[in-house]
């Protein structure tokens, strides 16, 4: 099939328009860190139990991160984050790639795998309550545990079901969301922290990345708490 002129001007207008998300816009924003350092067996992801004292999900267990203010671009909020939780200066990690980016209902999720140098266990003790981490090598070899919920829709009162083929009686389309869990000696690592943790181990295997980061020996059962 032939295009003509009009066709072939839109094409090329459509091509220079980058591709986004719908609603993009309205959804909050956030940038995490994958945080690798070196250490006696292997590399180890740090991750860090949030304060009790914090508004939103106090005491969860989460990754170096948080949301993403204005006039910052994802990477430049991760690093900010980061130095800021861990109170680690810019000569202390270098940023190797961004990930796979996540859309959980309205929040986008933007994580970078980071390589930290001569982390000494420092944290803001205003927004972490401790700081562990784990090997990488247990999350390459365990599986996580997974289950589903429904989420289910509730319709405000001013809803305009007349507009609609069923009326209240429509048959909304049911939705369900994996939800991962890992648990590691006394610490049970879930939610959204989990899942992005699973994206990273599935881009190690699948890229071929798991001999770079020099796993060595079965490092399931060690711990290094900071």
């Amino acid at each position: 099939m032939e295009y003509s002129s009009e066709q072939r001007k839109l094409a090329a207008q459509l091509k220079e328009r980058p591709v986004s998300l719908i609603e993009a816009a309205e959804c909050r924003r956030a940038a995490v860190c994958v945080a690798l350092f070196s250490a006696k067996n292997g590399p180890d992801i740090i991750l860090q139990v949030r304060s009790s004292k914090l508004e939103e999900q106090p005491g969860d267990i989460s990754l170096p991160g948080g949301m993403i203010e204005q006039e910052e671009t994802p990477q430049q909020a991760a690093c900010r984050e980061l130095e800021e939780e861990l109170e680690i200066s810019k000569e202390q990690y270098k940023v190797i790639s961004q990930l796979d980016i996540m859309h959980t209902g309205n929040l986008l999720i933007y994580p970078f795998l980071v390589v930290l140098k001569d982390y000494q266990g420092t944290f803001n003790a205003a927004e972490v309550a401790e700081i562990f981490t784990v090997p990488l090598a247990f999350f390459l070899q365990e599986e996580p545990e997974v289950h589903e919920i429904l989420l289910e829709v509730k319709e405000p009162e001013d809803f305009p079901f007349e507009k609609i083929y069923g009326g209240k009686k429509y048959g909304w389309r049911k939705r369900t969301e994996k939800v991962y869990f890992y648990d590691y000696h006394q610490y049970c690592i879930w939610g959204i922290t989990a899942k992005l943790i699973h994206s990273f181990i599935q881009i190690c295997k699948t890229e071929g990345l798991i001999d770079d980061f020099e796993i060595c020996g079965d490092m399931k059962d060690e711990m290094t708490c900071l």
